[in-house]
This record gives C-alpha cells, sequence and structure tokens, in this order.
C-alpha cells in the first residue's frame, strides 16, 4: 500500500503495483486539485522528493520517483 494525501481529489490508501510512480498515484487518486502547489514523497519519516510550482502542472517535472511500500504523496496546499 501506499499513501496519497492532501490536495488530490480523492486522498487515501492505495495498492502499490509494479514500477508506480509518484505521478501514477496521483493520478489514481483524481489528479490535483486547483489549490495544489507542491508534492512531497517522504518515506518513513524522511522526505525523499519534493517539488513545487508551475513544473508539477505544464510538464517540466515528471514526477518518475518509483514508489516503495508504505510511502506517502502528500500534495500542499496553495494559501
Amino acid at each position: 500500500m501506499i499513501y496519497v494525501g492532501g490536495d488530490v481529489r480523492e486522498p487515501g490508501k492505495y495498492a502499490l503495483v509494479s514500477d508506480m510512480t509518484v505521478r501514477d498515484a496521483i493520478d489514481a487518486a483524481g489528479g490535483f486539485t486547483e489549490w495544489a502547489s507542491a508534492v512531497q514523497l517522504k518515506r518513513g519519516t524522511n522526505l525523499v522528493y519534493r517539488a513545487y510550482g508551475r513544473r508539477l502542472f505544464d510538464g517540466r517535472e515528471p514526477l518518475h520517483q518509483q514508489l516503495q511500500k508504505n510511502d506517502l504523496i502528500f500534495v500542499e496546499h496553495t494559501y
């Protein structure tokens, strides 16, 4: 299982499938909401990856990091 939370349309637990990436997990969770501003990948207590800004939405940031069991993807909110 992996976990996707924050500003995605359907936050929750998802089955980890072979070669699943951060982008795949966000897509499985229904994609970004209009308030999404950044993505964090946490593995346990370690921040493995963070991306933010327009790069997330215009294709310049592919979010291709491979996921592992119990990873947490958290999409941050713009205030």
